[in-house]
Order: structure tokens, then C-alpha cells, then sequence
């Protein structure tokens, strides 16, 4: 007996929310690998400017 595959957040999420909205779910714009790479690459970026400002942000209080 094979089972089914898992379904992943584009079928299981993203098609019934946009079905639920009446319109047709597409394929998104960056596939695979390179989504991942984009979002390593914006979470590092991320991460540095938040270190960055992270005293000015949480510690030092302005009189």
C-alpha cells in the first residue's frame, strides 16, 4: 500500500485561502534552492542591521 505524499504549504495553506478568496493559486515568481538562498540572504541582512542598532533600539533610554 503507497501512501499519499505529504502535501506542502502551497497546496495545504496558500491554495485553499486563495480558492477561499475566489481566485486560482500560481506559481510563485522564485522556485526551489534560490528561495531559500533569498531567504538566508535577507535574514543575515536582517540580523546585522538589527545587531547593528541593537543598543540604540532596546538599551539606551533618551532624556
Amino acid at each position: 500500500m503507497a501512501l499519499a505524499p505529504w502535501p506542502g504549504v502551497d497546496d495545504a495553506v496558500v491554495g485553499k485561502v486563495a480558492e477561499a478568496a475566489g481566485r486560482h493559486a500560481r506559481a510563485p515568481f522564485i522556485e526551489g534552492d534560490l528561495l531559500l538562498f533569498c531567504f538566508l540572504v535577507a535574514g543575515i541582512i536582517g540580523g546585522f542591521v538589527l545587531g547593528y542598532h541593537f543598543r540604540s533600539l532596546f538599551v539606551e533610554r533618551r532624556a
